[in-house]
């Protein structure tokens, strides 16, 4: 195994990575430039509803994806295995039931902001509540996406983290406000389907070279036992078993897909709803394709490293840090290819920053703008928009300058707003589904979700879990590679070293002593899968007891509900049709335009649409 030096890049790789934000600048200025240049609300925020299928699937992948992603899935293979690949049947009913239900009460409903259906369903409060609580997820989450890959990407290029975070959202800003949401679509095209790819597949071709052969990886992949597995245990403080998979796959495609403003505005952003569908499908299965690349290079990346772990030996400090240490010294001799590489890292952060800039901009002029300036037109509330998408990035980039002096604090803030959004998803799948919910059981059912949520998260801390990753070794590594690095992390692992360079190092540690836990402590102890689980069905619970409590009466605009059976009974051909389907047949109608798409009209004063899509 070569090592590389510190700051493996050279000049060409920063040529390479400034041209991936430049192309990225000139897709906004050509946008901001071409057609109606982005002077209404439908151009600026729905791309004039007239995208075609493949970028809007592509760029939904981005969306989903993002520079955690490419950092953190394969350290998170590297250290505990691929047993996150079970996750993807749970995340592929999520999307079943979705598709078949709630993305077609979004479309016929024709929101800007899925936030404004709370106010439909329930009342003004809910609808606060929710976009807070999305708000202060969405910056949280953007600080952390330009932070952690600044962090763990100065090992290989050298460049302070304040510099990649000033980058990084200068560029963001800047094409997300001139150009929209074509803007953002087509970037997202370049940026994660051509960069991010091309990252993954690189680390992969590259590591099986330096090996040798496809065969010795699977070897030493085998012997490091980080082989995909099915875990049948019911024990439910383990970290992925058959059931924790799938309830967090299940769990985190749910959440993020109707709670995201980022997800459903591209659904909009069609021509039809069955395009939509279309949509949605292809990119879901771009994002589990990227998932399954990312995991085959977090394998690759065990295999290159084994017997001899840089964590170990002191080389990195962090285990997102693995990445980047392997792009260090795969490509380090490769003028070039280290800057495309990191370039994809960079590029995941645009992504999901851009993303999510015009989703909070759309939420703001759809619940603050038009309230305030009810008649202003639209040239003049987009203006305003994009001035407020500038507000947000400003936002996002205090909050990641903030976090490199403030270290681990960001990390724990996402997890907290993480837990806070499975209620906020609680909320939302009370008022699709059970009509008797009422506006008081709704804004129970997101306190105590969110109290409950806190609690189990604040247990966590405070009583963390023993467990361990699968064994790590340095007994390959030569003794000057110990002389090299620095010993403290072995402290750290020595349960896990053989190699008699260390015993010493390791020999007056005690072993781990294993204590009667408590019920509590257990609880606490609990698979981080199971999180979202538990604190969605106390929203679900509390949300329903207390709407029954106060006598709520079925709410009766069928606009605002769906069934669970529409996804398994329902087909698009008319063949068999639900009666929730009947009653939208009869209050809704769709008048096909000259371009071929469908068009909303109202009947009797009511905003209709089909049910044939």
């Amino acid at each position: 195994m070569a090592t590389s030096p510190r700051n493996p890049f050279s000049g060409v790789d920063f040529v390479v990575l400034g041209l991936s934000f430049v192309i990225s600048a000139l897709i906004g200025i050509y946008f901001a430039c071409a057609g109606k240049k982005q002077n209404n609300r439908e151009t600026y925020f729905l791309g004039d509803r007239k995208m075609r299928a493949v970028p809007i699937a592509l760029s939904l992948m981005a969306t989903a994806l993002s520079a955690v992603t490419f950092l953190g899935v394969p350290a998170e293979v590297y250290f505990f295995g691929p047993d996150l690949l079970v996750t993807i049947p749970g995340r592929l009913l999520a999307m079943f039931i979705i598709i078949g239900t709630v993305m077609p009460l979004y479309y016929r409903l024709r929101f800007t902001s899925i936030y404004e259906y709370l106010e439909m369903r329930f009342n003004k409060t809910v609808k606060i509540a929710g976009v807070c609580i999305f708000y202060a997820f969405s910056i949280c989450y953007m600080g952390l996406v330009v932070y952690a890959p600044g962090l763990a990407l100065s090992l290989v290029t050298g460049m302070s983290v304040v510099s990649s975070i000033l980058i990084v959202t200068i560029v963001c800003i800047f094409y997300t406000t001139i150009g929209g949401m074509k803007a953002v679509i087509w970037s997202d095209v370049f940026q994660v389907s051509f960069l991010m790819m091309s990252g993954l597949v690189a680390i992969v071709i590259a590591a099986i070279a330096e090996i040798g052969s496809i065969k010795e990886s699977v070897g030493r992949i085998a012997k490091g036992e980080r082989l995909p597995s099915v875990n049948l245990s019911f024990d439910f403080t383990i970290r992925y078993t058959l059931y924790s998979s799938l309830c967090g796959g299940f769990m985190g495609s749910w959440t993020m897909s109707i709670t995201g403003q980022q997800m459903i505005q591209r659904y909009l952003c069609c021509k039809t709803l069955n395009q939509a569908k279309i949509v949605a499908w292809l990119g879901f299965s771009f994002s589990m394709l990227v998932v399954i690349i990312a995991v085959i290079a977090g394998l690759m990346t065990y295999a290159y490293y084994a017997g001899c772990d840089p964590f170990l030996l002191g080389r990195i400090q962090r285990f997102d840090q693995i990445v980047p240490l392997i792009i260090s010294d795969l490509f380090a001799k490769y003028p070039g290819l280290a800057g495309l590489i990191v370039s994809g890292a960079f590029s995941a952060s645009l992504s999901t920053i851009s993303s999510s800039l015009n989703s909070m901009s759309a939420i703001f002029e759809a619940v603050l703008l038009r309230k305030v300036f009810p008649d202003a037109t639209d040239k003049k509330l987009t203006f305003f928009s994009k001035l407020s998408s500038i507000g947000f990035g400003l936002l996002c980039t205090a909050v990641a300058l903030i976090a490199t002096k403030l270290s681990g604090v960001l990390e724990e803030t996402i997890a907290l707003t993480s837990v806070i959004m499975t209620p906020l998803s609680a909320v939302f799948t009370l008022g699709f589904y059970v009509p008797r919910c009422n506006s008081k059981g709704a804004l129970c059912a997101l306190i105590a979700g969110i109290l409950f949520g806190v609690w189990i998260k604040i247990g966590s801390e405070l009583y963390p879990s023993p467990g361990r990753p699968p064994r790590l070794s340095v007994e390959s590594c030569l003794e000057e590679d110990y002389l090299n690095g620095t010993s403290a992390n072995l402290y750290m692992y020595y349960s896990t070293t053989q190699s008699p360079f260390v015993a010493h190092l390791v020999s007056t540690v005690d072993p781990v002593e294993e204590t009667n836990k408590s019920s509590f402590v257990a609880f606490y102890n609990m698979s981080v899968f199971f999180y979202s689980l538990f604190t969605f069905l106390v929203s679900i619970i509390v949300g329903y007891v207390v709407s029954l409590a106060t006598k709520a009466p079925h709410s009766k605009d069928p606009r605002l509900h769906t069934s669970i059976l529409n996804a398994f009974l329902c087909r698009g051909d008319g063949s068999l049709v639900c009666k929730t389907r009947h009653v939208v047949e009869e209050e809704y109608d769709v008048v096909e335009t000259k371009d071929g798409t469908d068009d909303v009209i109202k009947l009797d004063g009511i905003i209709q649409q089909s049910g044939r899509n």
